[in-house]
């Protein structure tokens, strides 16, 4: 089998090892984007070194290292036209670039047909970090390649739709990726606040890929609505015109050589790639499923960390406070008898000194039996009185939501997400996520479930999901 680095330059990957790394990529790129957009696609040495020293220029700050020795030089020092030059020879030399020399000893340059392909990819993977990947029109392009199939083309289109399919494939795993790394960057970093997991979840999920690459899938551009046609077309394209594809094959692949194995290997080829596309579009529903249950899984974790942050029971450092604060208000003297303490039973510990080991011990006191006295119940309504009391001013708490979807509910067992009171965009978009968020907490008095008949709904110009809620039996 062929090897990545057969025929590879050795230094090739030198560009991106040594500490110059993040503006070898710069220069490569731009080099790279001045070319392609030349007619001739190749460049003059003054042009090299016209785009090498703007970027220094324009990057007075860069710390630059020799790309040999990975030693730091003083870019205020250094003579910039040098400083290109020396960087046009490096890439000569660890092979991104190919120079060429004419008759007049003018050199031109040109990027290696092996760096334009990684370059594109490097850009690809640059761009899908901030850009949205809503997956929109492969699987529809796949469709329309399959529906207008030219038999005489047969051997290029057939190159495109199993391209295009495994790009579609390789995409969707990518979505998978990205949804484990959000996962796991919310759930490493414990220094988020319930606000900053929330934009998490309302914004940059929805704005990076996941949420609308699912939408897509499910609505505009379902697989299920496109399988079946591609079967039976594809099937029908090889059982009609097997020998004309074969002979196409041949011609386009083999220099017309009809041979045996010829033969052989263009009735393997059509075989295999149609297989390849009907087997895909069987069992993408699989790899759609897995990305569902990945994203319930970080909706799922993401709920548990805000549950945490969010409790009804608050931080721990403010519950102090409270009791405390609470304590400090309590007149004590109107509840104790004669001769009664009124520190009930805090005792002061002294102070901590250097003598304070070699202090005896108290002596214990006698322990005397006294009858138990009962304490009556707290009633309910009092106990109701005081969570009220205690959540009132935690309009984000489950207690808060609980009431909320209620209200919404009025008489009825069960609405849509659609129909909860309107009040604010900022406030409905938090309090329909936390609808969610709460609805399986156990005092929580609904339940929420999910309908494919239902579609989004559009408010304050935000797509919403729409979900049935129903109170609990």
């Amino acid at each position: 089998m062929d090897n990545f680095f057969t025929d590879i330059n050795p230094k090739f990957f030198n560009v991106f090892t040594n500490k110059n790394r993040e503006i070898n990529y710069d220069l490569l790129s731009i080099i790279n984007n001045n070319i392609e957009a030349n007619v001739n696609n190749t460049a003059t040495r003054e042009e090299m070194i016209n785009w090498i020293t703007s970027y220094y220029n324009e990057h007075p700050t860069t710390v630059v290292y020799d790309d040999d020795t990975n030693g730091a030089e003083d870019i205020s020092e250094i003579d910039i036209k040098r400083l290109a030059s020396d960087k046009i020879r490096y890439f000569v030399n660890t092979g991104w670039l190919n120079d060429e020399e004419d008759s007049n000893f003018n050199i031109s340059y040109m990027v290696d047909e092996n760096a334009i392909l990684l370059l594109k990819a490097m850009a690809e993977i640059t761009k899908n970090r901030t850009n949205q990947n809503e997956l929109y029109g492969y699987v529809y392009n796949i469709y329309n390649a399959v529906k207008n199939f030219t038999i005489d083309q047969a051997v290029g289109i057939t190159e495109q739709i199993v391209s295009m399919t495994k790009q579609l494939v390789s995409l969707l795993r990518g979505v998978n990726n990205i949804v484990k790394k959000y996962l796991s960057g919310l759930l490493s970093n414990p220094y988020l606040t319930p606000v900053e997991i929330l934009d998490k979840l309302l914004v940059d999920y929805n704005d990076k890929v996941v949420l609308k690459t699912l939408q897509n899938l499910r609505q505009h551009d379902n697989p299920a609505m496109y399988r079946k046609f591609i079967k039976d077309k594809l099937e029908l394209i090889f059982t009609d015109h097997r020998t004309k594809l074969i002979e196409l094959y041949i011609r386009d692949k083999k220099s017309g050589k009809d041979t045996v194995e010829n033969i052989s290997e263009a009735d393997l080829y059509f075989r295999q790639s149609f297989d390849y596309v009907i087997d895909t579009f069987e069992n993408i529903d699989e790899l759609i499923s897995i990305l569902n249950k990945n994203n319930s899984k970080y909706v799922s974790n993401a709920k548990a960390r805000t549950n945490f942050l969010l409790n009804d029971s608050g931080r721990i450092d403010g519950v102090i406070n409270n009791i405390l604060k609470n304590i400090s208000e309590i007149d004590f003297d109107e509840f104790l008898e004669d001769g009664e303490s009124d520190d009930f039973n805090i005792y002061d510990l002294g102070n901590i000194d250097e003598a304070s080991l070699y202090k005896p011990r108290s002596k214990s006191k006698t322990v005397t039996d006294v009858d138990a006295e009962v304490v009556n119940e707290i009633p309910q309504e009092k106990l109701e009185e005081l969570a009220l009391a205690y959540f009132k001013d935690n309009k984000y708490s489950s207690f808060a939501i609980n009431k909320y979807v209620m209200e919404s509910m009025k008489n009825k067992n069960f609405i849509e997400a659609k129909e909860l009171i309107e009040e604010s965009k900022e406030e409905d978009s938090l309090k329909h996520f936390l609808v969610l968020l709460y609805s399986t907490n156990s005092s929580i008095e609904y339940k929420v479930r999910f309908d494919s008949n239902l579609t989004q709904y559009k408010k304050y110009g935000i797509m919403f999901d729409n979900f049935i809620i129903e109170r609990k039996k």
